[in-house]
């Protein structure tokens, strides 16, 4: 080290003499006056210039060759710096702990996948995701993932690819090169017998899975095969798979000992027939049965049944009676929707005896013929909605309900005298008096969503009376001075309303008035201060009339003043209203508030 300091000192005293070379005396007049310079002056600074150049070109190449040294010397303590690491590494603390220890710190490192579907967990598929990636880290940590960490591997996914890469031979699928059936395989067998898990996705119906190869398609089915070997392991399982596949789940009869949560989606083409794999699961709670065949007969255990979702078409055969059977046996029941997807004729369903349930708390129908024979005095949050509930992941369908579904709701709660506090109505026509009738039964609401569109209206929204008296109700107060409270809903806290597809046409009811409502209910001395609202238009030049008017500026002080307030109007321009007033709600203010 002592050496490179006596040459570096060399070698900038051999250039000390820099320090103090400047301009010559004859040049300093010259810059001052700015003045052109002579032939013979001329012919100094280019004799001064030369006389510089070898100096600057000697500096140079010295600043080089030191530059040079130091990226190679650089160069050189970063590779003994990754050994040192290395070694370091070798004696970490982490690496002498027994397997069981770390194996507990392993497990926390577990995250909380979300995704669209029920299920979730790490992607089997996706070696840098999940239990795969730590085992990556050294052989301690994969002898740990793989001995002492079952749990780790309980919650997968397993979805194939929608999406194919078009090449010059046919499409393929890039996905495919790796041993799937292996890392299923790998992954099943070190959960050991852990309860499993898992979603299996394979949209093999849709337009891109015609382009499957036939090697593609076995893989696909050999997968789905191993799942089911361990269908003893199942506990919260969800199935979206082409009607090829759902002739394979009969084998799993009798081998469901463990599951609880069912989910299974299948398209409706399939061929109707019996599904009996889940007659006998003992533990059986949640059942969501999706766009399978509307003739298919699917036999499952009641005893311990809490929720039941039906997400059929409409078949040929009335399933009413059915379903009130069900509503009727399953004493734990807590949750039941049926969601027709499909088009009611009129006269649709005769009238029933009554079915009487003193567990079920929540219901999502629309058939009124259904809903009115229904007696649920634990009711506590009514979905009305022909196959859209806010609480599932499905798409929208152009459908409305059916007239009837308001009066059913009517004679369901005027029978069962439940006390609702959550009421969605999703594309229920509101053109006569049931609504606001309904509302006056349910005083105890905390929560309404009305969520239309514009097909679901047999009026203009400009023209909507029945929307307008509702507002004017809910605005109503009885008593005198501070003992003023309001009439209808009293206890409201959060209202949503959503209005899709509004094409060159406005929101009538959304005007003054309806600000002035949501004013009333802030106002101290009611039951309950309402909290939260929101507002969603959204259609080609669509209008909120109070987003022009003098209203718009007493709801944003609404907001300042402590509302939870969320307006976007989605004109389909770029529009100033649309940048003012797309205010957004903070990430942990969620809609099931």
């Amino acid at each position: 080290m002592q050496s490179t300091r006596n040459f570096l000192g060399n070698l900038l005293a051999r250039y000390d003499w820099t320090l103090n070379f400047s301009h010559s005396p004859d040049f300093v007049p010259l810059m001052n006056t700015n003045a052109v310079p002579t032939n013979f002056q001329s012919q100094q600074l280019n004799a001064s210039i030369q006389g510089l150049d070898p100096s600057i070109r000697e500096l140079q190449a010295e600043i080089y060759h030191l530059r040079y040294a130091a990226a190679s010397l650089e160069s050189r303590m970063l590779h003994l710096t990754e050994i040192r690491r290395d070694y370091k590494g070798a004696l970490s603390p982490i690496r002498r702990l027994p397997g069981e220890v770390l194996a507990e710190i392993l497990r926390w490192t577990r995250g909380c996948p979300r995704s669209n579907h029920h299920v979730s967990g790490f992607d089997v598929f996706d070696i840098s995701d999940g239990p795969w990636c730590l085992g990556q880290v050294c052989s301690a940590w994969r002898v740990a993932i793989g001995t002492f960490c079952p749990d780790l591997w309980s919650e997968m996914t397993i979805e194939f690819p929608e999406r194919l890469e078009i090449n010059d031979v046919r499409p393929t699928f890039p996905f495919f090169g790796r041993n799937m059936l292996a890392l299923l395989e790998c992954a099943l067998e070190r959960g050991r017998s852990r309860r499993l898990d898992c979603s299996f996705k394979y949209l093999g119906y849709y337009e891109a899975g015609e382009l499957y190869s036939d090697a593609e398609k076995n893989l696909i089915e050999q997968c789905f095969d191993l799942l089911l070997t361990h269908s003893t392991r199942w506990r919260s399982v969800e199935l979206i798979i082409p009607p090829s596949l759902l002739t394979h789940i009969p084998r799993i009869r009798g081998r469901l000992d463990n599951l609880q949560d069912m989910y299974l989606k299948c398209e409706e083409t399939a061929e109707p027939g019996n599904i009996n794999a889940f007659e006998i699961a003992p533990k059986l709670k949640t059942l969501h049965l999706t766009d399978i065949h509307p003739e298919a007969l699917v036999t499952f255990p009641r005893e311990n049944l809490i929720t039941f979702l039906d997400a059929r078409p409409l078949s040929d055969t009335d399933r009413t009676p059915e379903h009130l059977d069900l509503i009727a046996s399953c004493s734990n029941l807590l949750s039941f929707s049926y969601h027709h997807h499909s088009k009611i004729p009129e006269s649709f369903g005769l009238q029933f005896p009554i079915t009487r349930n003193t567990s079920v708390q929540s219901l999502s129908a629309s058939l009124g013929k259904f809903i009115s024979s229904l007696d649920l005095p634990a009711l506590k949050q009514m979905t009305v909605t022909p196959g859209h509930d806010v609480s599932e992941n499905t798409d929208f369908t152009d459908i409305a309900c059916p007239k009837d579904a308001l009066s059913g709701l009517h004679g369901l709660i005027s029978r069962s005298r439940c006390s609702l506090t959550i009421l969605r109505l999703i594309d229920v026509p509101t053109e006569d008096d049931q609504l606001l009738s309904i509302l006056r039964l349910t005083p105890q609401l905390l929560a309404l969503t009305i969520e239309l569109r514009v097909f679901s209206l047999t009026t203009s929204p400009l023209n909507n009376v029945k929307l307008r008296d509702i507002v004017r109700h809910m605005t109503e107060t009885q008593g005198e001075g501070n003992d003023r409270n309001l009439i209808l809903i009293p206890s409201l806290k959060k209202m949503v309303i959503v209005i899709r597809e509004l094409n060159y046409m406005a929101a009538g009811f959304l005007d003054d008035g309806f600000v002035d409502m949501v004013i009333s209910r802030r106002a101290s001395g009611h039951l309950s201060v309402f909290e939260k609202l929101i507002v969603m238009v959204v259609g080609r030049e669509c209008c909120v009339p109070f987003m022009y008017t003098a209203a718009r500026e007493k709801l944003m002080a609404l907001k300042e003043d402590g509302l939870r307030l969320k307006l976007m109007v989605n004109d389909g321009m770029n529009s100033p209203i649309r940048a003012i007033n797309a205010h957004e709600v903070d990430q942990s203010d969620s809609e099931s508030d």
